[in-house]
């Protein structure tokens, strides 16, 4: 869940998942740097649950790679 009241909940999504986002878990926040193969081949194979921004970070990191 992201930084909201319990009473009106707001949860994190899949366009919230990016190579470069910040994600705030249990007052910890992250910076996704990487994904796995997996991930790479879900976003391929589902590109409709995602933004073209989410799949562009993911396409420079995987041609890096």
């Amino acid at each position: 869940m992201k930084d909201s009241h319990p009473d009106t909940p707001i949860y994190y999504e899949p366009n919230d998942f990016y190579i470069g986002a910040h994600v705030e878990l249990f007052k910890h926040r992250f910076l996704i740097i990487n994904a796995d193969r997996y991930v790479f081949k879900f976003i391929e194979e589902n590109p409709q649950l995602f933004s073209q921004h989410v799949i562009d970070s993911f396409q420079k990191k995987d041609a890096s790679v």
